[in-house]
């Protein structure tokens, strides 16, 4: 991989930019990237394509990303978020544990349609991005956990086993969904019969 390297976090805020480092030059980057690679493949990408794409320096690119699997990471991290906000916002008018359980699971499949370019550059990543973009994933993990929390406690629920082993069985399953989805299943036909079957089991 061109330019390989050890990920890091996004920006935390604390770094201070030059004039042309601002978050516009940063949002340039990243946005480039992912066409570049969209267009390349990973491996074909380096960082001075990047900075041709995005109209910068070089050096505004290494002072924003170590490497070109960096700026790859920061978007993924910016989708995994983005769609635990959305979770959050919507699940937070819903009272039934099940009902959110049905809607954590629609939109989680809504979310990987159409994405199969992202799921594969999981693929290319290093152990150490796919650390980075696990932890991230963990807090969707979490809220699958908090639903299935009050399902026990409000007695709609019931399991055998830690609610946080219950959420992480059921998180994966969720999740290895997302390839036949990305690539054209229909998503609310998929989400309907994943969410009959989880919640006949957290049921029974």
């Amino acid at each position: 991989m061109s330019n390989h390297g050890t990920p890091s976090e996004p920006d935390s805020g604390l770094t201070v930019h030059r004039a042309e480092d601002h978050p516009s030059a940063r949002r340039r980057i990243i946005d480039a990237t992912i066409a570049l690679v969209e267009e390349r493949g990973m491996t074909e990408v380096s960082v001075t394509a990047i900075a041709d794409r995005a109209a910068l320096s070089r050096q505004t690119v290494y002072n924003n990303f170590p490497n070109v699997e960096a700026a790859v990471c920061a978007y993924m991290i910016e989708e995994i978020d983005d769609m635990v906000a959305d979770i959050d916002t919507r699940l937070a008018a819903m009272g039934d544990p099940g009902t959110q359980l049905q809607e954590f699971i629609r939109m989680a499949m809504h979310r990987f349609a159409g994405h199969d370019f992202i799921l594969s550059l999981r693929v290319a990543m290093s152990p150490e991005t796919e650390g980075v973009i696990a932890s991230h994933l963990a807090h969707a993990q979490r809220v699958l956990g908090r639903i299935i929390d009050e399902g026990v406690e409000t007695g709609g629920f019931r399991t055998h086993m830690p609610s946080e082993v219950v959420a992480e069985s059921r998180f994966h399953r969720i999740g290895g969904l997302a390839p036949a989805i990305a690539r054209g299943s229909d998503p609310d036909l998929t989400a309907e019969r994943v969410s009959t079957m989880l919640l006949e089991g957290l049921r029974c």
